[in-house]
């Protein structure tokens, strides 16, 4: 089961932060990034690019997560 731990309203920058999670062993994926791209107006209304992990990595995408936001 995947389970989602951030959104982006642009599919580029939810790539990078996917790339980040990966770069720390985690395997990530994205839901509605072909969507966000096919007609950009609905992006919100989809709830953006949403970066979904498996429920086992969840505590750990999250705790990256704080950490990249916290700068």
């Amino acid at each position: 089961m995947l389970i989602t731990v951030h959104h982006e309203i642009n599919p580029w920058d939810a790539h990078i932060i996917m790339g980040r999670l990966r770069a720390e062993g985690l395997h990530p994926s994205l839901l509605s990034e072909h969507h966000v791209r096919m007609n950009w107006l609905i992006s919100t209304a989809l709830g953006g690019v949403r970066i979904q992990v498996p429920l086992a990595e969840v505590d750990r995408a999250r705790e990256l997560l704080d950490a990249w936001r916290a700068g």
